[in-house]
């Protein structure tokens, strides 16, 4: 994979506001994952501490013990002197103060646990938010990628108008996993990007975007001008036909789908035809 170097200082000075764009976008990750560590270790101090209590009172945490079986187990340890010391039961309960200190305790456990619960949920909600934006970088990334290794190939064969014809059939080129190979066609039969560059060369349809190419289907040498030529288009409003391009759709919907492309990227596509595909 080869670099490209800014040939003017518009190019340079757009390729330094990427940069800077992406290290900004670094930045504000960076100090994302900072607040969530943050949050972490105050959590944890908090778990800590509850730990120690439980441990002290003699309660072993288990998976299938939650809050409310840790709550009740702490009444029942406030209830035990209650049963071994009678003087306890002669002494009249205060009507001033209805709550127990092991009923404060277990509310202020339940808080603990309902706190770290939704630090949990939060975290995990920050967590897919950053995943959603990796994936959609890395998306980028790969586009940008594949047509960079498209472009750069049909150009080593004097392709006149590179992106105009990736355009055009970006949807049968794929990146594969590894980030660095490019196939062409289906996903059974597919074909290098090379093999690709060198059949759409001699392809009648395409050959017109080649310099030097003017292979035909009776192997005769044509002469074609630098552009695409528009006219035998049906779908353009230059050289509109309903019924012809009604014909292509209905027989070659991967010809008039290219056909329609091409005429809407050279901002030619019949205002009318254009509407009636969109119903379609």
């Amino acid at each position: 994979m080869t670099e490209h170097t800014p040939e003017t200082l518009e190019d340079a000075l757009a390729v330094i506001q990427a940069l800077q764009k992406k290290a900004g976008e670094l930045e504000s990750e960076s100090t994302k994952l900072k607040a969530t560590k943050e949050g972490l270790l105050k959590d944890l101090k908090k778990k800590k501490t509850i730990d120690s209590f439980l441990k002290v009172a003699g309660i072993e945490l288990s998976d299938d013990l939650d809050e409310d079986a840790i709550a009740e187990r702490i009444a029942g340890l406030a209830k035990k002197p209650e049963s071994t010391a009678p003087e306890a039961q002669q002494q009249p309960s205060s009507p001033a103060s209805e709550q127990t200190p092991s009923d404060a305790m277990s509310e202020a456990l339940k808080a603990q646990f309902t706190s770290l619960r939704q630090a949990l949920a939060d975290l995990r909600k920050v967590n897919e938010s950053l995943e959603n934006e990796r994936n959609q970088e890395r998306e980028k990334r790969r586009e940008n990628k594949l047509e960079r290794f498209v472009t750069d190939e049909l150009s080593k064969v004097e392709c006149r108008r590179p992106s105009h014809l990736y355009k055009l059939l970006k949807e049968k080129f794929r990146l594969l996993d590894d980030e660095s190979t490019v196939v062409y066609g289906s996903e059974d039969d597919p074909v290098s990007l090379r093999d690709a560059v060198s059949r759409l060369r001699e392809d009648e349809e395409f050959a017109v975007y080649f310099a030097g190419s003017g292979a035909t289907g009776s192997g005769m040498t044509t002469s074609r001008s630098a552009t695409p030529s528009y006219s035998n288009n049906p779908f353009s409003k230059d050289s509109l036909n309903a019924t012809k391009a009604a014909e292509i759709l209905q027989k070659d919907p991967d010809k008039a789908k290219r056909l329609i492309s091409e005429a809407r990227i050279a901002g030619k596509l019949d205002p009318v035809l254009g509407r009636a595909l969109q119903s379609m």
